[in-house]
């Protein structure tokens, strides 16, 4: 079904502090609670990346342009576009407090969203335009319910699909005009070379 859910833009909030969130591999992730950096439990369901410690759970998820969950790519990781969204969902934060999601390499603040009530967070955020292929993190800064400061980091992979595109078509095209090519000019090659050799 499709997700209807708020949309956080990149361009509405201003920068804040940049976060220092730990360094993971594509499908690897960690949570940071204070000074302390754990490795998540990382489950996937439903085409959705699934990150649990002892004080949070927290999942990411590509969004495509129907507004559907995007799949995994084949070894079961995020993979978006640049300019597309991915959803964010979160339990275990202080109520009422704000949560910030960043895109790292270079640091990008992608929106800030609300806790509500129960200690749940799940929005909507855009992959800034022209952010280069290759592998990402994604790192949602948030508060505990018990005051702790916690970053929840996913490494996700992006690619640049235009290029991708490009390369199919190369592919796909270049064969086909050498058939062509071939199914053409050869035929009569080979007829004037047996004339000449009789």
């Amino acid at each position: 079904t499709t997700i209807e859910k708020i949309i956080i833009k990149n361009s509405a909030f201003p920068s804040t502090t940049v976060p220092q969130p730990a360094v993971v591999g594509l499908g690897s992730a960690a949570v940071q609670i204070g000074n302390t950096t754990t490795n998540a439990t990382i489950t996937r369901e439903n085409n959705v990346v699934i990150m649990k410690s002892t004080n949070v759970t927290a999942s990411v998820s590509g969004i495509d342009s129907s507004g559907n969950v995007a799949p995994l790519d084949n070894a079961g990781n995020v993979s978006v576009r640049s300019g597309t969204k991915i959803r964010v969902r979160a339990d275990g934060f202080d109520p009422g407090s704000t949560v910030d999601v960043w895109l790292f390499s270079t640091p990008t603040k992608m929106g800030s969203t609300k806790v509500d009530t129960a200690g749940e967070v799940d929005a909507l955020f855009t992959v800034p335009k022209n952010t280069p292929s290759g592998t990402h993190r994604i790192a949602i800064v948030a508060r505990l319910a018990n005051g702790d400061k916690t970053t929840v980091t996913l490494g996700i992979g992006i690619t640049d699909y235009k290029k991708a595109a490009n390369v199919t078509t190369w592919l796909i095209g270049v064969p086909l005009l050498v058939a062509m090519f071939s199914a053409l000019f050869l035929p009569p090659a080979l007829r004037r070379r047996k004339k000449q050799t009789v």
